[in-house]
């Protein structure tokens, strides 16, 4: 009997596994009203969008806690330029 693909199998599978804990992002979950205090750091924020809002070029504004401008925090997303685009425009980093 030839056991050679299913150990084949198991090694992708485990290579997977152990690769995309490696580059699995974890981060700290904050309320949204504590978001100040984290400038600078990779976290989520947590809170209840009360409003989203899309500019004309695109970008999406999500309001958290309340409507502009009592919001306690805003959040942005920015526009989808297509399949072209390579870089992050929040990082600069490649896509």
């Amino acid at each position: 009997m030839n056991h050679f693909p299913v150990r084949v199998a198991a090694f992708i599978v485990f290579a997977g596994l152990w690769l995309s804990n490696g580059i699995a992002q974890t981060s700290t979950v904050i309320q949204a009203n504590e978001a100040a205090a984290h400038v600078n750091q990779y976290a989520t924020v947590d809170g209840v969008v009360a409003k989203v809002f899309t500019s004309k070029s695109g970008k999406a504004f999500l309001n958290i806690g309340a409507a502009y401008p009592n919001q306690t925090f805003t959040g942005w997303i920015p526009p989808y330029y297509g399949p072209r685009q390579t870089h992050c425009p929040l990082t600069n980093r490649l896509l």
